[in-house]
């Protein structure tokens, strides 16, 4: 199959003009993948069944958001832990890259809250830069004239130090609007399985790179919306940038190569088998994160120890101070507390100092790290 062609632009240079997905879904032939594509729904469909019997499924789905939007960060190249990520909102970031994480964080919630909201945006281009503009809020890329927010107005590129040694040139600016709107049409009408339409959505946004930054973190957040949108999932439980960042030299010679070839198969099957793979993952850090908090409060029984417990489980990592503003104790008792925790096994303090003392849970995060 042809999958666009590269043009003169009269700068010195070719852009890149992808063939829109509308054109796309007419000629392709999934015959080859039809058993992966039923093994990848099998797997999500277990997944969003796990989900639906949790006990508090918002508690730990928050936990699997925060850890795709670490993972879809470090594939850009920060270095922000999850450790640094759950330290108290409130506080200020230690790093910028703490920084963009968080933002990360609240722009794949702000985007699920209005898919889910009766009065919120549907998946739109118009969702996606409201994203966006969150996304880049204070951080690098956020500049004004990078234009948080809106789909870029001048050339991008990928490698070289300008379009004309690029490695790869999107299309020109003035095209993005119609290409954004072919891919809004596409999530609502296209034909195709949703799988292989979050697959040929995601490498088409790669493609276009509609923003002048943040193109990967947004692209990526796209799967997700899309999945949840099409109800493949209730939560952003499938953290597929766990695979992505594994193969990450993979992951972007797939998408070079649907470019140059016009091979789509081989990106779809790529794609498939991320999600095979980390749906498997996510069932097996669920079930042993019910194991440990079923274990652990054992362990507690009951009194005050088990409401610190429940609070540890929303705030991993905490102060002294914090679990007892969040109690509603004394500084003795909330002290008691933490060594009653600590004697257990369940709390470790992760610094230092002696005034300020900062603890976590630690086999908890553990688990949350698993790829990390």
């Amino acid at each position: 199959m042809n999958s666009g062609n590269y043009i003169e632009t009269g700068k010195g240079y070719k852009a890149f003009v992808p063939e829109k997905l509308n054109v796309i879904e007419k000629d392709l032939d999934l015959s080859d993948i039809q058993a992966l594509v039923d093994r990848a729904n099998l797997a999500v469909g277990e997944l969003r069944a796990l989900e639906k019997m949790l006990p508090n499924p918002k508690l730990l789905t928050e936990r699997y958001a925060l850890k795709e939007s670490l993972l879809s960060s470090q594939i850009e190249g920060t270095q922000s832990t999850l450790v640094e990520i759950l330290e108290k909102e409130g506080s200020k970031p230690s790093n910028v890259d703490v920084m963009e994480v968080r933002n990360y964080f609240k722009a794949l919630t702000f985007g699920v809250d209005s898919l889910q909201n009766p009065k919120g945006l549907p998946l739109s281009g118009r969702l996606l830069r409201m994203c966006h503009r969150v996304l880049m809020s204070g951080v690098r890329g956020g500049e004004q004239f990078k234009t948080p927010g809106e789909f870029r107005t001048s050339q991008n590129w990928i490698g070289g130090t300008g379009p004309s040694d690029a490695v790869y040139v999107p299309p020109v600016a003035t095209d993005i609007d119609v290409y954004m709107n072919d891919i809004e049409n596409y999530i609502h009408q296209g034909i195709h399985p949703n799988l292989i339409k979050a697959a040929l959505i995601h490498y088409q946004f790669e493609t276009l790179h509609p923003f002048q930054d943040g193109n990967g973190r947004i692209g990526r957040l796209l799967i997700l919306l899309f999945l949840i949108d099409k109800e493949i999932l209730y939560s952003p439980t499938l953290y597929i940038s766990l695979y992505l960042k594994k193969k990450q030299n993979e992951y972007y010679s797939s998408l070079t190569k649907v470019r140059d070839t016009g091979d789509y198969i081989q990106w779809i099957r790529f794609f498939l088998e991320g999600v095979i793979a980390v749906s498997e993952q996510t069932m097996t850090t669920t079930k042993r994160i019910i194991a440990l908090e079923n274990r652990d409060r054992a362990r507690l029984q009951t009194g005050t120890a088990i409401k610190a417990f429940d609070i540890l489980l929303n705030n991993p990592v905490i102060t002294i101070k914090e679990l007892q503003e969040e109690l509603g104790v004394t500084n003795a008792t909330a002290n008691t507390l933490v060594k009653k925790l600590e004697s257990e096994g369940i709390l470790v303090q992760i610094n230092n100092k002696q005034r300020y003392r900062i603890y976590a849970y630690k086999e908890y995060i553990d688990i949350i790290e698993m790829g990390l």
